[in-house]
C-alpha cells in the first residue's frame, strides 16, 4: 500500500530509469520482445510508458502453400527469375505490357503536336538510345497504327476504281500490306536518318546519327499515328498523308534546333531542306501504297502473264 501511495512520486523516476514496474497499471496490454536468440520476455512485464506499439512487428511466419500474391506481371523482369511459372510470366510480360505501351506512344506523339516545345525538351533531357526509341517508342507506334489500319481494311475494305466500289481485303493482303507499310516507314526513318546528317554537314552542324535518328523517329510520329485513318474506308489515303506530314513539319519545326542544334544563321534553311527531303521520301511511299489501296496496282497485272 505504501509504494501505490507514493506513485506520484515515483513515476518520474521510473519514467527515465525503467524501474519498479509495479507502479503501472496492470490494464496495458503486454507486448513481447524477442531477442536476437528468440528467447522471449515474460508477459508479466508491461511496456514502459515511453514505449510504442507498432503493427506487425512480430516474427515471421511462413508463407501457406495456397496463398496468392498479386504482384505486377511486368515487375518480374526486375528480379531474377527461378519457378517455371515465373519464367512463363516474363515471356507473357511484353504482350500484356504492349497495348500500355502503344498507348503511352500515342500520347506522347500527341503531346509533340500539341506542345512540341516541352515535348521535344524532355526528349533531348532523357538522351534515350537508339534502341531504346527503336523498340519503346517508334515500332510500338507503327504496329499499333498499322494493326488498327489492317482492321479497317479487313472489315470495312477501300474504294476501288473509277465507280468507287467498296473492296473488303483478306486477311493475307491486309497482313502483306500492313507489313509492307511498317518495313517502308522504318526504312525512310533509318536512311533518312544518315541522310539528314550528311545535309547538316553541309550546314556547318557536326551531328551524331543518334541524333538525326532522334529528330525523325519523334519528328514523323503523327505522319505515322495518322496511318490509323486508312482504317475508314470513305478516307482517300491522301488525305491522312496530307495531314500527317503537315503536322511532321510543326513538329520538325521545334525539333530540329533542338536536337541538331545548328549555327542560328543557318537553322531554318537545315529544317526546311529536311522537311522536303522527308516529304517527298513519305510522299513516294504514299504513292505506292495508295495505288495499292486504291486497286490500281492491280490493274498493271502480274507479270507472269507476260508472254516470254
Amino acid at each position: 500500500m505504501s509504494q501505490r501511495v507514493d506513485r506520484a512520486v515515483e513515476l518520474p523516476g521510473d519514467f527515465f530509469l525503467l524501474l519498479n514496474p509495479g507502479v503501472e497499471s496492470e490494464d496495458f496490454a503486454a507486448h513481447a520482445f524477442v531477442l536476437p536468440d528468440e528467447r522471449q520476455i515474460p508477459h508479466g512485464h508491461g511496456e514502459q510508458p515511453g514505449d510504442e506499439q507498432e503493427e506487425d512487428d512480430h516474427a515471421g511466419q511462413p508463407i501457406p502453400d495456397n496463398t496468392e500474391v498479386d504482384v505486377h506481371r511486368c515487375d518480374l523482369i526486375r528480379f531474377g527469375l527461378t519457378s517455371k511459372s515465373e519464367m512463363i510470366a516474363l515471356f507473357l510480360c511484353p504482350a500484356l505490357c504492349w497495348p500500355a505501351i502503344s498507348l503511352a506512344r500515342m500520347i506522347k506523339t500527341f503531346l509533340l503536336i500539341f506542345n512540341p516545345a516541352e515535348a521535344w525538351d524532355r526528349i533531348v533531357r532523357a538522351r534515350r538510345s537508339l534502341i531504346f526509341i527503336f523498340v519503346i517508342y517508334l515500332l510500338p507506334l507503327l504496329l499499333a497504327t498499322s494493326l488498327a489500319a489492317g482492321y479497317g481494311l479487313i472489315h470495312w475494305g477501300k474504294l476501288q476504281g473509277t465507280m468507287g466500289f467498296p473492296k473488303r481485303f483478306s486477311l493475307n493482303e491486309a497482313m502483306a500490306f500492313e507489313a509492307a507499310y511498317v518495313t517502308l516507314s522504318l526504312l525512310i526513318v533509318f536512311i533518312g536518318a544518315q541522310v539528314v546528317k550528311s545535309l547538316g554537314e553541309t550546314f556547318h552542324s557536326r551531328n551524331t546519327y543518334l541524333q538525326t535518328f532522334t529528330l525523325l523517329a519523334y519528328g514523323l510520329s503523327p505522319l505515322f499515328l495518322l496511318h490509323i485513318l486508312d482504317a475508314f474506308r470513305p478516307i482517300s489515303p491522301w488525305v491522312s498523308w496530307f495531314i500527317g506530314i503537315m503536322l511532321s513539319w510543326g513538329v520538325l519545326y521545334h525539333g530540329v534546333p533542338k536536337v541538331m542544334e545548328p549555327d542560328p544563321s543557318h537553322g531554318f534553311g537545315l529544317y526546311l531542306v529536311t522537311s522536303i527531303v522527308l516529304c517527298l521520301a513519305t510522299g513516294l511511299t504514299r504513292l505506292v501504297t495508295a495505288w495499292y489501296l486504291q486497286g490500281k496496282l492491280g490493274e498493271m497485272g502480274p507479270i507472269s502473264h507476260l508472254n516470254l
